[in-house]
């Protein structure tokens, strides 16, 4: 009994000093020598880390509305992201286009508000892969989630709220 006692207050123990179950998973973007680029931890508050600092959400917001997530600070909209079926869009505060992701059989490709193809990111085992400039993503199988967290292309706060609020 006193050994059943001591073995059950040791894996106590152990779990206690590691990570607590189910906590959220860091979404992370790593260039080919593994340095991360940018990462997310899903959660309430979501937090992000882009290009080494953390970044600063007091004043932002993400509301979700019929016709989009508008992410704003200190109330004036900074942008609008808008996906309906295959396609996810990402707009500036006056509607013009900044991305947009179109996701097809695994894939989604990444263009530019005048529909230039920026990049692609695939689906490859257990991570995502970015093809421009070349990334692996990792801690998610959201497609159009890698592909917005690694798009340099949006302020940090931007992809930060856009990937953030797609978690929730």
């Amino acid at each position: 009994m006193l050994i059943r006692v001591v073995v059950l207050f040791a894996l106590a123990s152990c779990q206690a000093k590691g990570e607590a179950p189910g906590a959220p998973q860091a979404i992370e973007v790593r260039d080919a020598s593994g340095a991360v680029l940018a990462s997310i931890v899903p959660g309430t508050p979501c937090s992000a880390t882009i290009a080494g600092a953390a970044v600063d959400l007091s004043g932002w917001t993400a509301d979700r509305r019929p016709n989009g997530t508008l992410i704003a600070h200190a109330g004036a909209t900074v942008a609008r992201v808008y996906g309906h079926d295959a396609t996810l869009s990402v707009f500036d505060a006056h509607g013009v286009p900044l991305l947009r992701l179109d996701a097809h059989q695994g894939a989604v490709d990444v263009a530019d508000g005048g529909r230039k193809l920026l990049r692609r990111a695939v689906m490859s085992g257990e991570v995502i892969v970015v093809d421009n400039p070349p990334a692996t993503v990792t801690g998610t199988r959201d497609v159009e989630l890698a592909a917005l967290l690694a798009s340099p292309e949006l302020t940090a706060q931007v992809r930060a709220l856009a990937t953030c609020d797609r978690t929730s």
